[in-house]
């Protein structure tokens, strides 16, 4: 909950900017708004990705949008079914995925991104860029890097779940063993423990609960007896 709700609040960000810019600053200016010593609000108007890269192609508006829906659905899917499984691979996917919102709204709605923060280091001309463009770009890393370190994968509860069935199978390999399995009373707190046969052969056992050493001469120990599941069927 905690990473959509910090989405959110780059994506508002991300979208009051670019409608307070629409609003104040004229388009092109040169130069634009000195809000920094090494920073300017220039409004541009972007058709290309971050950055301004490739906006001269003109249908990779749609390529966007329906890479952007993908990616949403897979975000999504994978915080809420924990398929991204470390804090990182979930609070990048959901900055990322935050920045990519921000700018899929301004193309589904004006078929361009509004481009303002200008940054300005001497004579260095560097590209005009957003909020969203910050995201992607920089939580795009990371979220990468997470993928490379284990960060995607089976949910843990997948994991639990095979480690019941393995001991399922190695309770029922036991028992085909032939293993005879005794149920001992510790005295001591009441637990009800199984022990096999060579554990019984030791007269003695440490209770696991409260660490009380049972005597199995004085202890309650009785034979367990296993349902056959064919004889139930």
């Amino acid at each position: 909950m905690i990473y959509a709700i910090l989405g959110l609040l780059f994506l508002l960000a991300d979208q009051f900017l670019k409608f307070w810019t629409v609003g104040h600053v004229e388009l092109n200016a040169n130069p634009g708004i000195r809000v920094l010593p090494f920073l300017n609000l220039t409004y541009v108007k972007n058709e290309g990705i971050a950055f301004g890269m490739f906006s001269n192609v003109s249908f990779l508006r749609w390529i966007l949008l329906g890479l952007l829906v993908m990616f949403t659905v897979f975000i999504v899917l994978g915080i809420a079914r924990g398929f991204l499984r470390t804090g990182l691979a979930r609070f990048s996917g959901a900055m990322l995925l935050s920045g990519l919102l921000g700018n899929g709204v301004d193309r589904a709605i004006y078929g361009y991104v509004v481009d303002m923060l200008e940054p300005r280091l001497g004579s260095l001309t560097l590209p005009i860029f957003n909020i969203a463009d910050f995201l992607a770009v920089v939580f795009g890393i990371l979220f990468c890097i997470s993928l490379l370190t284990g960060g995607i994968g089976a949910p843990e509860e997948d994991f639990d779940d095979e480690d019941e069935e393995e001991e399922e199978e190695e309770d029922e390999d036991d028992e085909e063993d032939g293993t005879v399995f005794y149920s001992v009373k510790c005295p001591g707190c009441g637990s009800e423990l199984t022990v096999d046969e060579d554990i019984l052969d030791e007269g003695e056992f440490e209770c696991p609960e409260c660490g009380e050493v049972i005597d199995f001469e004085t202890a309650e120990v009785s034979e367990v007896e296993f349902e056959d599941e064919d004889e139930e069927e």
